[in-house]
């Protein structure tokens, strides 16, 4: 079950691959003649794009494989996780290198590696901290939503209002006798 969701996937990667080197060639050539056109997002657009397809590619294979792997009958825990590191390095290295490939030995243009690497490493890195970043502020705000929700949380708000008088109560004190505000660094 598992070789034809891998080969399917694969067939993705090159199916897309080569529409987004149609599509390079196709709006480069558009614009080569125009030398008042920046051509340069021309050039970046495609890769770009393909950077996004290979982030969501690989987190779109990522939970098929989990959901195959935890399906097979494993003796070991070492067989299980053999199972998913040669189903997921196998896809990780074509949906990553395929493009550089293409172009080493099909399209035969060794400036568009380069250029193809560096456009894929930004936007991923990118893409990924995004992600992470967005992961992180779903998980706090329901976290928060959460402990404010609690009864306890409740109770304390008082003691917590009334600290927060008394600290300010303070910075007014320091800040008469100082006269400035630019030394009071408290953090709250």
């Amino acid at each position: 079950m598992s070789i034809p969701i891998t080969l399917f996937f694969v067939c993705l990667v090159v199916l897309t691959t080569v529409l987004i080197r149609f599509w390079y060639e196709s709006a480069y050539m558009k614009h080569v003649l125009d030398p008042m056109y920046v051509k340069y997002f021309y050039v970046f657009q495609p890769t770009t794009v393909q950077a996004i397809m290979i982030i969501i590619f690989g987190k779109l294979y990522q939970k098929i494989v989990f959901w195959l792997v935890n399906g097979e009958n494993h003796r070991f825990d070492g067989e299980h996780e053999n199972s998913l590191i040669s189903k997921m390095y196998l896809f990780d290295f074509i949906n990553s290198y395929f493009t550089s490939l293409y172009y080493a030995f099909y399209v035969n243009r060794f400036s568009l590696i380069s250029q193809n690497l560096i456009t894929i490493l930004a936007a991923k890195q990118i893409g990924m901290n995004l992600i992470e970043w967005a992961q992180d502020k779903i998980l706090v705000g329901r976290k928060l939503k959460k402990i404010r929700n609690q009864p306890e949380f409740a109770e304390n708000r008082d003691k917590i209002a009334k600290v927060e008088h008394e600290i300010q109560g303070i910075r007014d004190k320091i800040k008469e006798i100082d006269g400035s505000d630019d030394n009071i660094r408290m953090r709250r």
